[in-house]
């Protein structure tokens, strides 16, 4: 499998927020034409300011797995096999792990479909009563 590193992810609780810098929200990566690849993302918790946004460009990994430093220290950034999930591991502060979960497009319009069949459904009950 080839890793797809660019898309939208939302950022899940693993990470503690009472002892460290966590992404929070969504976390936008982006292609700066094919050779980088431009991270955006929110932080929240012990963080040297508050709000702490990130926006920062990297060598595009072309791996699963590549190495940042964020805030001087080293963290793995792992995605999954099937490109839905990344990881980041704080090698010296392993409470400060976390992942995020890619935001799914296929799903989005699946809720949109039902919520658009359950819209038409109620229109026809209406009219039922109204006509």
């Amino acid at each position: 499998a080839t890793p797809n590193w660019i898309g939208v992810f939302d950022a899940t609780n693993g990470c503690d927020r009472t002892v460290c810098c966590c992404p929070t929200g969504s976390i936008n990566l982006s292609p700066v034409q094919t050779t980088k690849l431009r991270v955006q993302a929110n932080f929240d918790g012990t963080c040297p300011q508050k709000p702490l946004f990130v926006d920062s460009t990297i060598d595009m990994p072309t791996t699963f797995t590549t190495v940042i430093s964020f805030l001087q220290e080293p963290v793995t950034v792992r995605l999954s096999d099937d490109s839905q999930r990344i990881t980041f591991v704080n090698a010296i502060a392993p409470i400060c792990n976390g992942d995020a979960i890619r935001k799914n497009g296929a799903r989005l319009s699946t809720e949109i479909n039902s919520i658009f069949f359950v819209m038409v459904t109620a229109l026809l009950i209406l009219k039922q009563f109204v006509f």
